[in-house]
Parts: structure tokens; sequence; C-alpha cells
């Protein structure tokens, strides 16, 4: 028996054997029971000499192919390689990650892709209505790493080498004609750096495929669009969302963000979740919910930005893009400010409080809320102690009757909760 070197590239293994020019390929496994099996491909300098599906422990089927080889180019030795390239292939499939000790270790500093909102190396959600320009924000936030043309407020993406746009609503055509418009006053991208793969089957079925072109390509970003065909039938079912982003994760060493449609509960509510199971968003480390304003001759949208879940640190105060579309075709983006009316009662507060002192009577004109809801919320925000961005400032004169006002803590402060 010959051991090989053994390479993996996303979900293809290839064996190596030193000294020769051989490459076995395995890729397409299946393991059932006590069986794995694989689609292998042998080739040389010369071109491809097999092809077929092999049963890795079969020894039956091992010398099946050993005999097709030997056919096709005749050499001492096939045995050996094949059965050391099944053996290693197998073992290393089935080693999986080990187990290492964890240590203690300050949060790194780039380890966003955007600060604060979009963590490198995780799935993100983001989630609005249909027709609130989700898919032309997502294409915003490549160009933007792609180009280091900034976006605006918050959106300051990290560099990008290569990016993945995984498509199961629109036709490649359709995004390069919303990438025309963007790079209109900018610079394109450097080619090949943005790939658009169209999709029609559910993300599970086409996973070994995109771990390999992820691989290949040094994909540093995935966008998913959308997550409601790509999860398949039934994707409001838990095992469609687990299923989903358990196959999002072995993109490990990618950044994805995943596009969704907005739960019709959700649009009632106010407050939107995307569609389908809860575990859309418990399995993201981040959500971000989009809500968009078009101005009524269609030459801009306003999209604002609330920062729904964060696993790795705070959420974000809402923030909000313009889109314009120019008559020239040109899509220009800039910083706009955001509706604070679809952000938390809390953030709505802060919002109020910005410009001044406001008693509790003012903050409920302003939010629309109850006076007593309005009194426990900042109650409860004044509790956290020094970490409270609210303050209640005692009457320094007036008589019996006059209400309590409420400020900032630090007046110079530019967060506000959501």
């Amino acid at each position: 028996m010959i051991v090989p070197q053994v390479r993996q590239f996303g979900d293809v293994v290839v064996a190596l054997f030193a000294g020769t020019r051989i490459v076995m390929e395995f890729t397409k496994f299946h393991e059932h029971r006590d069986a794995l099996s694989a689609e292998i491909t042998v080739s040389t300098e010369a071109g491809e000499l097999h092809w077929s599906r092999l049963n890795l422990a079969a020894t039956n089927g091992r010398h099946q192919v050993v005999k097709a080889l030997e056919e096709v180019h005749p050499l001492e030795g096939w045995r050996g390689m094949l059965d050391g390239a099944c053996q290693a292939v197998a073992r290393h499939l089935r080693s999986g990650e080990p187990c290492v000790p964890m240590v203690p270790t300050p949060p790194s500093e780039d380890r966003w892709l955007v600060p604060g909102l979009i963590p490198l190396h995780e799935t993100t959600i983001i989630y609005a209505d249909g027709g609130s320009g989700k898919s032309l924000f997502g294409l915003a936030l490549l160009l933007s790493g792609l180009t280091q043309h900034a976006l605006g407020g918050p959106w300051r993406v990290a560099p990008i080498r290569h990016a993945l746009y995984l498509d199961w609503e629109s036709m490649r055509r359709a995004h390069e004609g919303r990438l025309w418009g963007l790079t209109r006053h900018l610079e394109e991208p450097p080619p090949g750096r943005l790939l658009h793969r169209r999709l029609w089957r559910p993300l599970m079925d086409e996973i070994g495929e995109i771990r390999t072109t992820a691989a290949k390509e040094h994909t540093d970003v995935v966008i998913a669009d959308s997550l409601a065909p790509a999860s398949g039938v039934d994707p409001e079912g838990a095992n469609a969302s687990t299923s989903t982003f358990n196959a999002l994760a072995s993109l490990e060493d990618s950044t994805r963000i995943v596009l969704a449609h907005m739960s019709h509960a959700g649009m009632e509510s106010g407050h939107g979740r995307p569609y389908g199971s809860v575990f859309n968003r418990n399995l993201a480390r981040s959500a971000i919910e989009i809500k968009a304003d078009e101005s009524e001759d269609q030459s801009e949208l306003t999209m604002t930005m609330y920062h729904r879940k964060m696993n790795e640190g705070r959420k974000q105060p809402p923030s909000a893009l313009t889109f314009s579309f120019a008559a020239d075709g040109a899509i220009d983006v800039s910083r706009a400010e955001p509706d604070h009316s679809g952000a938390s009662l809390a953030g709505q507060i802060l919002a109020a409080l910005r410009p001044g002192k406001q008693t509790v009577t003012a903050l409920a004109e302003q939010t629309g809320r109850d006076a007593a809801v309005i009194r426990s919320t900042l109650s409860r925000m004044a509790s956290q102690g020094n970490r409270s961005k609210v303050l209640r400032f005692e009457r320094s004169s007036g008589g019996k009757g006059q209400e309590t006002q409420w400020g900032l803590r630090d007046a110079n402060r530019n967060t506000l909760g959501d």
C-alpha cells in the first residue's frame, strides 16, 4: 500500500503521490451505515484516465477500478496507490476537527466586515419587506469592500478580495445592471473578483460545489439571496432553517450574509422578524432589519437599518443610507438620517432626548406611547448605574405639579441604543 499526500479543497479531496504526476480526486461523498462512497477521477499530466463511483472500503470495487486503469495506462503499482488513497481519504474525512484548548484572548479589532454590525467568518441575516432594496444594499456592501469606497455612516466595509453572490431570485443581468449604476461615478471592481451563481435547488443540494468554489477562489464574503428558496421545501420548518444555516457555517473561511424576507406577523407588528422558523434569527450571529422609504418621484430610496441582534457585543444604533437614481443611470449612495420610529422604545427615547431634556409627557407625545410605559422604560434604563445613558434631573425650582425632566447622562455621547 502506498500512502499519498491528501489535500482538501472545499468538498473535493485530492490524493497526490510523490515522484509521480498521478492525481486521484474524490468528490460527491455519501456515507450510509458502514459504506463510504465517492466519485473518483484519476488523472495524469496527459489528461483524465478514469472516472467512476466507488465504495472506498469495497475490495471488489477497487479491483474493478484497478483493472480499468491498467487497460488505459499500464503501470505497476495501481493497486497499492488506489488502496492507499481510499484509506487515507476515508481517515481524513472521518477524523473531523481536533479538540484544541481554549485560551482567554482579547477580542481582535479586525474581527469585523462592518464594525459592530457584521462579524467576520460568521453568518449575518439582513431582512426586509419585498421591494425594499435588499439585493441592491447587498451588492453595494460587496462593491464597497472590493473598491474600498465608503458607503457612509457606520457602513465602513473591510477590504474584500473575492466575493460570491448566490442567487435564487434574479438573473445575473439584473445584478449587472445595478452594478453598472453603482459604478457610474466610481471605478469598477477588479475583473473576476465578484462572482455570481444562479441557483434553483436548495442550498443543501449545492453546498458541496459552493464550498469547492469558495475554497479555490479564496472567497472572503458570500451573499445568499434569499433565505426562503435557499431553504427548499417547507422553508418555515425548523429542519430547513437548521440545515441551511449549518450549510452556510461550513463556509468557515468566508463571511456569510443572508438576505431574507419579512414575516407577515412581523410586518403587522412593526418590529419585523425574518420569514420562517425562529431559528432563522437565532442561528445568525447578527440580525439587521431594513425599512425603506421611497421618494414620491422614485428618484431616491432611503433605507433605515435597525440592528435587532448581536451575539458578539452591543447592538448598534439605527443608521440609514440613501440610494439616489440619476437620469443617466448612476446610483449614488450617501449617508442619511435614520427613521427612529422603527427602533425600540429605548432607542426612540434616546433619540428624543438628544436635543435636550424632556418630561415624560413630552416623550409620550413624541413616541406615541403611554406615559406609564415611558416612565417604566426610563426607570429601567436609569437602573443600569454607570452604564445608563439617561439621567433624572431634580427640580431646582418650581412648585408642586411640575414634572421631572429626563436627559442624556453624557450630552456629547453620539450613540443611541436600539
